[in-house]
């Protein structure tokens, strides 16, 4: 059973932004002009420029949810590889503090996905660095302990976001709710094929109807390649175009038993998850759209 006591678990960190590029000295300059910061966070918010969210070592994609829109800065977003609903840690970000008067970000709950809360918030820095670059300046973090004393972001979190929230008159807010988006969710799935779980026959996951040409196009795509992420790419592709449902491990493997040497389940199953992937950025996944033309 998840220990509860883990909810409590975080950490915060002190934002600087930064030029670039160094000075005669070799130091760095700070830069007050966050508006760079606040515009990458509402293009992310729009899909205009996504961020893309990988672990810095191993480069592992994860998954990020916002929670509250972003209010000139002040937000709050999960962040992991949503496994399960909650499987998931808490980054807030304040530009904006109303209690301490500069940028922070808080990384909660970071147990037990992570064991250190650094490499989650290094993971956020990169993402919006990627971004920022191209304007000459960059994030920088320390930790902040406030010479001991207790941080009180939770209280300082809502009050500092609900004062930038109505200073930019509401701002990226939407006339519906989370009901509305409920049901919305439910929506999407009706109408779709009853499909039984326990089936091993491929063809039952496929939407479109000349199914036997989609299968043409994946045994073509998975042929020579070797690596998990490159296999399963043409799988996620047909569930991100409506050309399928996520296709079960035992049913890929029956269809294509060369494959069962070269990719665990788990990896399938973790390349393949919309809530944790995104091959957007990869040409070899944007190539697919020309092969399948080919066959469809």
């Amino acid at each position: 059973m998840f220990n509860l006591e883990c909810l409590s678990e975080h950490k915060v960190y002190k934002l600087k932004l930064k030029t670039i590029q160094p000075t005669i000295f070799g130091d760095y300059e700070e830069s007050d002009h966050w508006e760079l910061f606040i515009r990458a966070m509402e293009n992310d918010l729009h899909k205009i420029e996504p961020l893309v969210f990988e672990h810095p070592k191993n480069k592992k994609p994860y998954g990020r949810r916002i929670m509250l829109c972003p209010a000139n800065g002040n937000t709050l977003m999960v962040l992991g590889e949503f496994r399960i609903p909650v499987d998931f840690v808490y980054v807030i970000i304040l530009l904006h503090s109303k209690m301490y008067q500069h940028p922070y970000m808080v990384i909660e709950n970071y147990m037990p996905q992570f064991r250190n809360p650094d490499t989650v918030a290094q993971m956020v820095i990169n993402a919006y660095n990627r971004v920022l670059k191209r304007s000459g300046v960059q994030i920088g973090l320390e930790p902040w302990d406030n010479d001991g004393n207790p941080i009180m972001y939770v209280e300082d979190g809502w009050n500092s976001y609900n004062r930038e929230l109505f200073m930019i008159q509401g701002r990226n807010l939407v006339r519906k709710g989370y009901e509305d988006a409920l049901e919305m969710a439910k929506k999407e799935q009706e109408g779709k094929p009853a499909i039984s779980k326990k089936s091993d026959d491929i063809r039952v996951y496929i939407l479109h109807k000349k199914k036997d040409l989609v299968l043409k196009f994946l045994h073509h795509a998975v042929k020579g390649m070797k690596v998990p992420r490159e296999i399963a790419m043409p799988f996620r592709f047909l569930i991100d175009h409506k050309f399928s449902d996520h296709i079960p491990y035992k049913a890929v493997i029956k269809e294509l038993p060369e494959l069962k040497g070269l990719m665990a389940e788990r990896r399938y199953n973790e390349w393949t998850n919309q809530n944790r992937t995104d091959y957007a950025m990869d040409p070899r996944y944007k190539m697919l759209n020309d092969l399948i033309d080919m066959f469809l």
